[in-house]
């Protein structure tokens, strides 16, 4: 990554509670929380009234490799050759392993099964669907 960087597309959201705030920065074409500051009552008011370099309780910043890039995603369909358990944890760790291996070269599957017709059967098989996922650089993508 640069050690300075444009990005076009970013939301902020600011979240007041009665005992601490958060400022969040969240890149929409990477779909990723990346910058997430929580203040407590009297940092949030200083940083408010124009106080310069006010501390903050904990600042997070994560996934700086995949800013200002486009996160394309695609289907990922799969069958499943084995009994699922009823436990939904267990099941879903299993199906999670089976979509790493069936996602293509290169992408990344989500690890989320739990929406209707995440498990469905196709005749005598059962299928299994998620999404896969990877992040590219913007001039790639056009």
């Amino acid at each position: 990554m640069k050690n300075r960087q444009k990005i076009d597309n970013v939301s902020i959201s600011i979240l007041v509670n009665e005992d601490r705030s958060t400022i969040e920065l969240y890149d929409e074409d990477a779909n990723i929380l990346f910058v997430e500051v929580k203040l407590s009552n009297d940092q949030l008011v200083s940083a408010l009234s124009r106080l310069v370099h006010t501390p903050v309780k904990e600042c997070i910043v994560t996934n700086l490799e995949n800013v200002g890039k486009e996160r394309l995603k695609k289907a990922l369909i799969f069958e499943v050759h084995q009994t699922l358990p009823l436990d939904r944890d267990t099941r879903n760790k299993i199906l999670f392993k089976l979509a790493k291996e069936a996602a293509d070269p290169g992408w990344t599957a989500r690890d989320y099964f739990n929406g209707q017709n995440s498990v469905f059967r196709h005749g005598d098989i059962v299928n299994a669907r998620t999404i896969q996922f990877k992040y590219v650089d913007k001039e790639e993508q056009n």
